[in-house]
């Protein structure tokens, strides 16, 4: 970066909200820095796709997510005489999405007005169809897979990718509960979104003559705002990361 460099905005964070938020003002034209506290953990680094068996400590001793949490970070807080608790703060580039589960579930028109429905809460200012438009984009951006399953309480975009196959285990439990009245659907998640990008990059590949999700989404990277927004923030060459150890 310059000595002296100018901006025309500073976005504080590079995780869901401060990604997104770069991508859209580097696509409208502003010159951005994004700045972070935390460290960049390349993809090949990431040890979620890993089996025990490949880690010395067989993930026992959190070996997994060790990258996303820095030392400082969990001996900033301590507690004494008191129940066992934790503080659980992510430091990294893409924040909480570098170990986000992925999956993208919509509100539903209901959850916009808890107070006049249940007495619960408060309502939204805004409803369902003032935030459908942008449920629509986000899911094309990051590659939702999923289907319409036709649910008032679980509203669907018209732009799904292909639904992850039902395990053996979830086929024998939709069996059961059909008679029921009772649905079990196919997960709605960022699954496919490297492979669109970088094709014959498969996300979801059989192990052990099951799915596995988590782990090969975490090897991509690509459902996470590192991958999704902040490579296509770059491409428009209009931001800049900063790091800020303080």
């Amino acid at each position: 970066m310059p000595a002296t460099p100018n901006y025309d905005v500073c976005v504080i964070g590079s995780g869901a909200a401060g990604g997104v938020m770069a991508k859209q003002l580097c696509e409208a034209g502003a010159k951005v820095v994004l700045l972070e506290a935390g460290q960049e953990v390349k993809h090949t680094d990431l040890r979620s796709h890993c089996m025990p068996y490949d880690m010395q400590f067989r993930g026992f001793r959190g070996e997994k997510q060790d990258p996303f949490y820095p030392a400082d970070i969990r001996n900033t807080i301590r507690y004494h005489d008191s129940d066992d608790v934790s503080a659980d703060r992510i430091r990294v580039l893409g924040g909480r999405t570098m170990h986000w589960n992925a999956v993208v579930l919509r509100f539903a028109e209901q959850d916009f007005r808890e107070r006049s429905l249940s007495g619960v809460e408060e309502d939204w200012p805004i409803g369902y169809a003032d935030v459908a438009p942008d449920y629509d984009r986000v899911e094309r951006t990051i590659g939702v897979c999923g289907q319409d399953d036709k649910l008032e309480i679980l509203p669907a975009g018209p732009s799904y990718l292909p639904p992850i196959p039902m395990r053996c285990s979830e086929q024998i439990l939709k069996r059961s509960v059909n008679p029921m009245g009772l649905k079990v659907i196919p997960v709605r998640k960022a699954a496919d979104a490297a492979s669109r990008r970088a094709p014959g990059v498969a996300l979801l590949r059989p192990l052990h003559g099951r799915v596995r999700c988590v782990g090969d989404l975490l090897h991509a990277g690509r459902h996470a705002s590192q991958g999704v927004c902040h490579g296509q923030s770059d491409a428009a060459n209009q931001r800049d990361r900063a790091r800020d150890s303080d």
